[in-house]
């Protein structure tokens, strides 16, 4: 997407023609954007370029590949504010991007996990390794309270 602008640059250049009139066709929250749309055609050549180097790097399966990924996206969300009216799709297709980046990295990982108050040892209450997506077994947490509330229910039926 950004790649379009610094294309649209090198046609108006080799033609000749002035980048200066186009700016009156578009409007920029920012004057100062209206003003130096040359230099903005440029430099979204170099987020292209960026962009590009940090797809290669996902697609070998490379970490600075993804955090080069999720510091243009943010970037790209920031100076989305200033490139109002014409930022919003960009920001919506960075901000896409960004949050798939986020869920195959992190997945359903919670934020934190705590140790349960009673427990001898915390490691009872972090599993070791993930269970199988098809397959449900309860935190510790819950076998316990499963277990107390049978034992509690077997003791309330017996005759005395």
């Amino acid at each position: 997407m950004e790649g379009a602008p610094l294309l649209g640059l090198l046609v108006i250049l080799a033609t000749g023609g002035d980048p200066a009139v186009m700016s009156r066709g578009f409007s920029f929250v920012v004057p100062f954007f209206d003003e130096n749309l040359a230099l903005m055609m440029a430099l979204s050549g170099v987020f292209a370029t960026l962009r590009v180097v940090a797809a290669i790097g996902l697609l070998r399966n490379r970490m600075w590949g993804y955090a080069s990924s999720l510091v243009i996206g943010c970037v790209t969300l920031v100076l989305m504010v200033f490139l109002l009216p014409a930022g919003n799709a960009d920001g919506v297709l960075s901000g896409a991007a960004l949050m798939l980046l986020l869920r195959v990295r992190y997945g359903t990982d919670p934020i934190v996990r705590w140790p349960l108050a009673g427990d001898a040892l915390a490691s009872d209450a972090v599993p070791k390794r993930r269970p199988l997506p098809h397959v449900w077994t309860a935190p510790p947490r819950c076998r316990r309270f499963v277990a107390a509330c049978a034992h509690a229910r077997s003791t309330s039926l017996r005759r005395p």
